[in-house]
């Protein structure tokens, strides 16, 4: 009986002390607020990197993944914002990425590097609603670039660094003598990797044939494995 009471006693002591520490922590953190808010202090914002792509991109969080890596190694020094559209091409991603970038004036954090990895649906053939041109996916990458370096957007951001990835490695041999035993027979037309390739001029470029030749296995390291995105990350 007496051990009964006693615990009651001492439980609801521990609660009224809670309850005290409880209030004064989150009273003193608001009252710190509101004078840093007086001040003019504002809290800090950490700046970004960007991964923008299709599914390859939004399954990079996956163990192993590109966008699970970069997390790691930027870890408190930039925040990795993963913004890969699964099925997506080019085109239908431009209109998504003018809701989510910073504009100009906003109080946001800053995109230091952007990583752009499109042309796996771009390089769908037609009748495919995801198929495009090699001119309609150059003029889109261009589009994707001059959101953020042209002077006159909306999104201008002088200070981000671009990488560009060359779409997935393609088997020319398996996939050209796939396409002929169709009924009617089908050609490919295009070249994306190349494309990318062309653009990325002043920017750097990493080769499928490279990372083929390092790592055999690519289908599974590009979605799943970690040694392709240890493969980008020492690039």
């Amino acid at each position: 009986m007496h051990s009964g009471l006693y615990w009651s006693s001492f439980a609801l002591v521990a609660a009224v002390f809670v309850g005290l520490v409880y209030r004064e922590t989150f009273s003193s953190s608001s009252t710190r607020a509101s004078a840093r808010a007086k001040m003019g202090e504002q809290s800090l914002q950490q700046d970004t990197i960007v991964l923008f792509g299709d599914s390859i991109t939004q399954q990079s969080w996956g163990v192993g993944g590109l966008g699970s890596v970069m997390a790691n190694v930027y870890q408190r020094k930039r925040d990795v914002m993963n913004r890969g559209l699964s099925g997506y091409n080019t085109a239908w991603g431009i209109p998504v990425a003018k809701q989510w970038l910073p504009r100009v004036g906003e109080s946001r954090p800053e995109t230091s590097l952007m990583l752009i990895w499109f042309g796996a649906n771009d390089a769908a053939l037609p009748p495919s609603p995801q198929a495009l041109t090699i001119p309609e996916f150059k003029a889109n990458l261009h589009t994707i670039l001059q959101l953020l370096t042209l002077p006159s957007s909306p999104f201008y951001s002088p200070k981000t660094k671009f990488l560009l990835l060359t779409p997935p490695p393609v088997d020319a041999a398996t996939r050209n003598n796939e396409l002929v035993s169709r009924n009617p027979p089908r050609v490919p037309d295009r070249d994306y990797e190349q494309v990318a390739a062309a653009i990325t001029v002043h920017l750097p470029e990493l080769h499928w044939d490279k990372l083929e030749q390092t790592f055999p296995h690519w289908a599974d390291i590009v979605n799943h494995g970690a040694l392709g995105p240890q493969y980008l990350e020492k690039k």
